[in-house]
């Protein structure tokens, strides 16, 4: 098991590195799209382990499941997949605290470039 921390921190700056969410053309929320973009669980599937169907909406989870199986908490992966998917970029940073507090973990500030 991968520990809850590892998880949330490479998540976390990944999707803050990136500074927006990864959506297709027509708004739906993928693990990673055609402008290199990735959604939160999509930061933790390495460029050799990316399979298109994950973003198939015919495979249900198939990217969430194999990132789950790979040892990463699920109801962790659920919160960060659903503040990437439902909240605006600039709430991020609130829902990143408020998960780290529910999941007992530790919050750090964003560092400036």
């Amino acid at each position: 098991m991968i520990s809850k921390q590892i998880t949330f921190d490479s998540i976390v700056n990944g999707l803050r590195k990136q500074n927006a969410r990864c959506v297709s053309k027509s708004g739906h929320c993928l693990f990673r799209n055609e402008e290199g973009l990735r959604c939160a669980v999509g930061q933790l599937i390495e460029e050799n382990e990316y399979n298109p169907d994950f973003d198939d909406p015919k495979k249900d989870k198939g990217g969430f499941n194999f990132v789950r199986d790979k040892g990463h908490n699920e109801s962790l992966l659920t919160s960060l997949m659903l503040c990437h998917d439902k909240e605006q970029v600039k709430d991020w940073e609130r829902r990143f605290k408020e998960i780290a507090e529910h999941h007992n973990l530790i919050y750090g500030e964003p560092v400036g470039d």
